[in-house]
């Protein structure tokens, strides 16, 4: 048990705090605690069992989350920085660019002749930008340098926080069902990034964006096996690893936790509480496909078919309104920036090199929001399929990227709901995802291409059954 008492806030600290943070302080109230420096050495607390401690399952491999207090009132992790990933780079890219930007536009653009713009008028243009690219900044910051102590108890979860000496401290009281979640935080690169949310009397507890999924799992677990230590009956069972798609059939649970573990890639998958339904549905709307017979959808057009070839496309994105409502903005943003750069080149009293080259990185600034207005309205995706290989392009016109995949590798043509297989992710809009969200993908052991992209489901299943039809047509097998 604990068996140091902070002086000011009275919380019980760990003997091993100074070993597991190096910072003599209490973690809730900052109070200096020369004590935890002279204590002695506890043992890690996942390995307690022989001083009659705790114990708790093994952290993930290379986890920085550390565990500070283990007690049967009380859990108290540490969380570092330094997870800040590609954001500070783009932060320092996108201020760098700004700076050159806002030197060229006073130098050019103020004055009191006809035609210059009016200081204000340049504040306001440059203004939002400076915003985002210093909000990039402080979020790398966070990133890289916030420490987080998450202490939990069985009616409240306190959250510290110190960036550079500074602590703020967030308390949520807890309800009797309150429970940690996966909540969705953004998306990066098309896939959701999540952070840990515990849902509170009157406001929810969020932390721990940064962290890898596997320590996400692992943290949601935990708070979870102590806010409900009877635990929930069991409503199925994993059948396949969250992360690489492993069957866990053959996967012995541990005594203790229920968990297993993924024989690939290492995975701790929970079994305790796990809800096969998101699973389930999906099998059942793939199963459907082979089957079933859907209408052909308005905007796709099959260009050639026979039997050793097959060659269709579909607008980039079946939603006209999203379409619009991206052209829109990218229009506004890349005229306003066009405009700007070419009235301060015809601003020029003469000619003048230094200050023109200058300015057409900015001209094709403008010309970049634009051309991802006009993907938006104009793109398309075809796909072309031969009994060698299957090409997938998405272009505007001769412009984009095509992927390419052997038919003798694919494995699988799937229809992909968005059902999160992960029993953690709580969808935050109560809606069900696999009636909101729908991919038709094709895949290999490890390569993956999307055949659609911004659909609707019944759009996503017709190709999936078109595609499955013709390679089977071709003599492709797969399961």
């Amino acid at each position: 048990m604990p068996n140091i008492t902070c002086p000011q806030c009275r919380a019980e600290i760990d003997d091993d705090l100074w070993e597991s943070t190096g910072r003599a302080e209490c973690p809730f109230c900052g109070a200096d605690m020369p004590e935890l420096a002279a204590a002695a050495p506890a043992e890690n607390r996942t390995n307690g069992a022989e001083d009659g401690r705790i114990s708790l399952p093994p952290l993930p491999s290379k986890s920085v989350i550390q565990i500070i207090e283990v007690s049967p009132d009380r859990r108290v992790f540490y969380i570092p920085g330094g997870r800040a990933g590609a954001i500070g780079f783009f932060a320092l890219v996108w201020n760098g660019f700004m700076a050159v930007f806002t030197t060229v536009m006073i130098s050019t653009g103020v004055g009191d002749k006809p035609g210059d713009m009016h200081p204000l008028g340049i504040v306001a243009f440059i203004g939002l930008f400076w915003l985002i690219g210093l909000g990039f900044a402080y979020w790398w910051v966070k990133a890289k340098f916030q420490r987080l102590f998450v202490m939990l108890e069985p009616k409240r979860v306190v959250i510290q926080r110190v960036l550079f000496g500074r602590k703020r401290v967030a308390e949520t009281e807890l309800k009797k069902t309150s429970r940690a979640e996966l909540i969705e935080s953004y998306q990066q690169n098309n896939r959701p990034v999540y952070r840990i949310e515990i849902v509170g009397e009157d406001r929810s507890a969020k932390f721990g964006t940064s962290l890898k999924r596997e320590e996400k799992n692992w943290l949601v677990d935990r708070i979870n096996e102590f806010l409900h230590p009877a635990g929930t009956p069991p409503t199925g069972a994993a059948k396949f690893c969250s992360e690489c798609g492993e069957g866990l059939q053959e996967a012995v649970p541990d005594p203790v936790t229920g968990a297993v573990t993924c024989p690939a890639c290492g995975t701790m998958v929970s079994t305790a509480n796990i809800d096969a339904e998101g699973e389930l549905a999906e099998a059942q709307e793939n199963a459907e496909i082979d089957t079933a017979e859907f209408a052909q959808p308005a905007d796709l057009v099959i260009d050639e078919q026979r039997g050793d070839h097959l060659k269709f496309h579909l607008p980039i994105c079946s939603h006209a309104t999203l379409s619009w409502i991206v052209a829109g903005i990218a229009f506004l943003f890349g005229g306003i920036f066009l405009a700007t750069s070419l009235s301060s080149l015809l601003n020029f009293e003469k000619f003048d090199v230094v200050k023109t080259l200058f300015l057409i990185p900015f001209l094709m600034g403008g010309l970049v929001p634009i051309s991802v207005g006009l993907f938006a309205l104009l793109g398309r995706i075809t796909t072309d399929i031969t009994a060698q290989r299957i090409k997938v392009r998405y272009h505007l016109g001769l412009i984009g990227k095509s992927k390419e995949m052997v038919t003798d590798q694919i494995t699988e043509v799937k229809l992909m709901t968005g059902a999160p297989s992960n029993p953690r992710i709580q969808n935050k809009s109560g809606r069900s995802h696999s009636n909101n969200i729908a991919a038709s993908v094709i895949k290999s052991a490890n390569h993956m291409i999307p055949l659609t992209l911004i659909h609707n489901k019944p759009t996503a299943r017709y190709v999936t059954q078109l595609v499955r039809r013709q390679l089977r047509e071709m003599g492709v097998e797969f399961p």
